[in-house]
């Protein structure tokens, strides 16, 4: 095993990502986020938070991920720690698992050096054949992301969910099912159900039910509210002439009371 030291190992390092069975999408997605970040010379040390951002996936994913690269010796990480033994950075380094003597000439894309003008009719066979193998690799690495892609869509993906009440606009409830979504909520039966409820529960109060879903939407939240009612404010003068009245009337009141006694 040796650690990938150029471009050209790297690649070698993706390929192996993609041809192994036995690690879920999961890691594999984080491993093709990770090696986004290879350089070399220069240590690879993204944070967890830029992972998680990178893709899509929430903080005990990217985790788990890792994890599990470095259990099957795709990845070693090194972290260092502060005096209060919290973590404050986390270097990776990515292992290749074949021999890296044939690649130990790579330059990773530097062409200061090249030799192109020696064309002899061996060695334009092999560079076609090279060319040949690398857009194979470069086929297969697509397909590979591909269907990584298609395997997350299954994970992330809510299952169909049950149909909606009529008194609900479709496009209105659709939106706001990829909104929870993009905020990562869990659109399970439990909680679709008790979205329903409220809406019922609500509508029948004499809310707009679809406007408070049109509400959840444009300030983008993950579940709905009952609308506030309505508060009817008076001004401080307005205050003030209304008790006015209020005592000119009890002092009428009071008069009346004495006349009707004499």
């Amino acid at each position: 095993m040796n650690k990938a030291k150029n471009y050209n190992h790297i690649n070698i390092w993706r390929d192996q990502l993609t041809d192994d069975r036995t690690l879920s999408s999961k890691a594999k997605l984080v491993g093709y986020t990770l090696c986004q970040y290879f350089r070399p010379d220069h240590p690879t040390y993204p944070a967890i938070r830029t992972l998680k951002e990178d893709t899509g996936l929430s903080v005990n994913p990217v985790q788990d991920g890792l994890k599990e690269l470095i259990e099957n010796g795709f990845v070693t990480r090194k972290q260092e720690r502060k005096k209060n033994d919290r973590f404050i950075s986390n270097e990776y380094n990515f292992i290749v698992h074949v021999s890296l003597a044939d690649t130990s000439n790579d330059t990773s894309n530097d062409t200061s050096n090249d030799t192109s003008n020696d064309t002899s009719p061996d060695d334009t066979e092999v560079k076609e054949i090279q060319i040949r193998k690398e857009s194979k690799k470069t086929k297969a690495k697509k397909a590979g992301e591909e269907m990584l892609k298609a395997e997350l869509k299954k994970i992330i993906k809510p299952k169909p969910e049950s149909k909606i009440p009529s008194w609900i606009k479709a496009d209105l409830w659709n939106e706001f099912m990829r909104i929870r979504l993009k905020l990562k909520a869990v659109n399970s039966d439990i909680a679709i159900t008790g979205i329903l409820n409220k809406l019922e529960k609500w509508k029948a109060k004499g809310h707009d039910h679809n406007e408070i879903i049109q509400n959840s939407i444009e300030s983008s939240w993950k579940t709905i509210y009952e609308p506030k009612p309505i508060k009817t404010t008076t001004s401080k003068a307005e205050q003030q002439f209304q008790n006015s009245m209020q005592a000119a009337q009890n002092v009428i009141n009071r008069h009346k009371e004495r006349e009707n006694v004499q």
